[in-house]
């Protein structure tokens, strides 16, 4: 048997790769080349990824396939203004739904928030918009504060995704500022996202914040709606207004479980007017709600030790004070040398809304 030299062995061999190579169709060799720029691209080596990619075999720059999965890779890496560089290259013209999901985030990666914002409304519009460019606005709204000004006419289920996004990150103001572009008012009985945010004005001090939750919620007729008013109400130091509302919200909504705070300032008001019979009923009524309403419990020990009731008066002024133990109303109360009751009642007029 004769032996075939080694040397005719790899000859045959490099010349059977040889055929093969040329023999690959484009499609493969194209393929190839993408699999090594994407490799080389995440790896960070951007300039040689690009030189593999310029340099494939039939490569042409303006193949809208390959430069987006270049541009798709340096996205995912986080080099955005390299990804924009190749995408802005081709003319607006020439693109399909997903090459503009792809320019919009780059934009607004890049801080071309209004531009992107544009694309990504179109998009969003017809139905075509990714959720990979919903998420990379949701991220430039959070990160850049971009307010809604910045983006026009989005769809409202993007404004309320928008918005929980901001209220879940504790930007309720931000969420809000959103929320108000939506064209109708917010049902508050069925809206999430409202009645968190009207629930976060009821233990607001910022009274613009709650000037715009009161005016969100104005056509709504609900305890919450009223509770949001009185809120604003209160900030503002309407007493006048705010005895009107008390007393309305009492007889729309005399089972509320949230009416203990009005029950108290109504018992207050009784109070201030010498009435300690009424005075001690709406605390009464308001403790029965929540024992541990520390402003009920002084109206209720004032109103007893003023008809006479001394040791329950002080016994319930007691309770209030372990509660609170800095509540200066209840510890002046029971101090032997107590203050009269004009002055106690100067010191309680400040708790009245």
């Amino acid at each position: 048997m004769t032996m075939v030299p080694r040397w005719v062995l790899l000859l045959l061999a490099l010349s059977s790769a040889l055929v093969v190579a040329a023999c690959a169709s484009p499609d493969s060799r194209r393929a190839e080349s993408l699999r090594r720029t994407e490799e080389a691209a995440a790896n960070g080596d951007f300039d040689r990824a690009e030189e593999i990619l310029r340099s494939a075999h039939g490569f042409d720059p303006r193949d809208q396939l390959i430069v987006a999965r270049l541009a798709r890779v340096y996205e995912e890496s986080g080099a955005y203004q390299q990804a924009l560089r190749l995408v802005e290259g081709f003319p607006e013209e020439s693109y399909e739904p997903r090459w503009v999901n792809l320019r919009a985030r780059l934009l607004m990666r890049c801080g071309r928030v209004r531009e992107g914002g544009r694309l990504a409304t179109s998009l969003a519009r017809i139905g075509e918009a990714e959720e990979a460019t919903f998420q990379t606005l949701s991220d430039v709204v959070v990160q850049r504060k971009a307010g809604p000004e910045n983006v026009d006419g989005l769809p409202d289920s993007w404004v309320r995704r928008l918005a929980k996004r901001l209220l879940e990150g504790d930007e309720a103001a931000a969420a809000l500022s959103w929320l108000e572009r939506l064209p109708s008012a917010p049902d508050l009985e069925e809206d999430v996202l409202v009645r968190e945010l009207a629930a976060r004005a009821l233990e607001s001090e910022d009274r613009g914040f709650v000037s715009r939750i009161d005016s969100l919620v104005a056509e709504a007729r609900s305890p919450l709606a009223d509770l949001v008013r009185r809120r604003r109400l209160v900030l503002e130091g309407r007493k006048a207004d705010l005895a009107r509302l008390d007393r309305q919200f009492l007889a729309s909504f005399p089972d509320d479980p949230r009416r203990g705070e009005i029950l108290e300032s109504e018992g207050r008001r009784h109070l201030a007017r010498g009435d300690l019979e009424g005075a001690l009923k709406f605390a009464d009524q308001a403790l029965a709600l929540d024992g541990s309403l520390v402003g009920a419990l002084i109206l209720r020990g004032l109103a007893l030790e003023w008809s006479g009731r001394r040791e329950e008066g002080r016994a319930a002024l007691r309770t209030a004070l372990a509660l609170e133990p800095d509540n200066r109303v209840a510890r002046e109360a029971l101090r032997p040398n107590q203050e009269t009751q004009g002055t106690l009642l100067m010191r309680i007029e400040p708790l009245e809304p």
